[in-house]
């Protein structure tokens, strides 16, 4: 089941490269645009704010229109990463009444490529529609921490390492 997806997402890829290969040839990419922008990322549920703060990211993309086809096809790309700021929970060990700190770290990719319908020419209002196929890849990161009181150093055992990809 995974493998058909993998493969269908392949294939639109791979089309919308060739698409793309055949307007970087073209005159497209004068009337093209980029962005750079900033994300803010809030965790949702009880659960996802008791393990993160509110992270910041950033994302870039370019649009590139067809000339040939009067401004109104473009084809798009870009990628957005995002750190949801780790946050350390502390709590005592019931067995052996050590402080114990959980230090939780996630962090969250998305590389898409796409198309936009719409005018892509010079005016001040210019509505748009696209889709994408999308990478999202989203990871995460507990480590216990332990602190000896005398030495002062920490033992610290990471419980949890994932990472999750999704494509579509």
């Amino acid at each position: 089941m995974q493998k058909n997806v993998l493969s269908k997402f392949y294939s639109y890829v791979i089309l919308i490269l060739i698409i793309f290969i055949s307007i970087i040839h073209s005159d497209a990419i004068a009337g093209g645009k980029a962005g750079i922008y900033g994300i803010y990322m809030v965790p949702q549920g009880e659960e996802a704010k008791n393990f993160s703060r509110p992270g910041l990211g950033f994302g870039l993309h370019i649009v590139v229109p067809v000339p040939q086809l009067a401004n109104i096809l473009a084809g798009t790309s870009g990628l957005e990463f995002i750190n949801l700021l780790d946050k350390t929970v502390q709590f005592r060990d019931r067995n052996t009444g050590l402080l114990i700190d959980q230090n939780t770290n996630q962090n969250y990719f998305r590389l898409y490529l796409g198309a936009q319908v719409g005018g892509h020419g010079n005016a001040f209002f210019r509505p748009h529609a696209g889709m994408n196929i999308a990478m999202e890849v989203y990871g995460i990161s507990t480590d216990l921490i332990v602190s000896d009181s005398y030495s002062g150093e920490e033992i610290v055992q990471n419980v949890r390492n994932e990472s999750y990809v999704v494509a579509g």
